[in-house]
């Protein structure tokens, strides 16, 4: 009888203290999982921002060979020579990483008038232009 009431306050102790263990046990996986996952969306912001900060290199890089290739085109008094500029053009697209990137050049002189030009690389030539739209 006597082991029989021991078994019995067992009982009566190690379920409520199982339960307090799983419970605490929860808990604690709860504000892991918290934890896991804030630190792994820091992580992917971070790694968001550096190929951001990336691209934005790659493309400034991109852009500015292009414009230090055509720059040359134009002498000190900034008069642009349609023939060399179209040659230039054409040679930065054949030796460029990504020549698709400008498909289009347009020259803008603060004249009286505020001519846009639009350089054609096949015949070398600056077309007057209106404003591109797309």
């Amino acid at each position: 009888m006597r082991l029989i009431m021991k078994e019995r306050y067992f009982w009566w102790l190690a379920l409520p203290a199982l339960t307090g263990v799983l419970i605490t046990l929860a808990i604690l996986q709860y504000r892991w999982s918290n934890q896991v996952s804030a630190a792994t969306r820091s992580q992917m912001q971070a790694n968001l921002q550096s190929s951001l900060i990336g691209f934005r290199q790659d493309v400034a890089r991109e852009l500015g060979s292009v414009c230090v290739e055509l720059r040359s085109a134009a002498d000190d008094s900034g008069s642009i020579s349609p023939v060399e500029f179209g040659n230039l053009f054409l040679h930065w697209q054949q030796t460029a990483a990504h020549p698709a990137l400008v498909t289009q050049l347009y020259l803008w002189r603060p004249d009286g008038n505020a001519t846009l030009l639009r350089v054609d690389p096949a015949r070398a030539q600056l077309e007057p232009s209106s404003w591109p739209v797309d």
